[in-house]
């Protein structure tokens, strides 16, 4: 079963993140962010991700083994 946390946030913590988002977009370059998209759209088209929601649209909580390598 999944927890759900739930907390408030000040209006004026929102806006000061809000701000912190918005300056960190701004100074993204573009080229390097579409290089990310396309990296992200390759591993979903080739079945290398696996799904958040199912078919109704809740969350599927995963657990993902993890295998030691040598």
């Amino acid at each position: 079963m999944c927890e759900m946390l739930i907390f408030e946030e000040a209006f004026e913590e929102i806006a000061a993140d809000e701000t912190l988002w918005d300056a960190q977009f701004a100074a993204t370059d573009a080229a390097k962010l579409d290089a990310l998209i396309a990296s992200v759209e390759t591993e979903i088209n080739e079945g290398k991700t696996l799904a958040m929601f199912d078919e109704r649209g809740e969350f599927i909580e995963t657990r993902i083994a993890r295998i030691a390598c040598d």
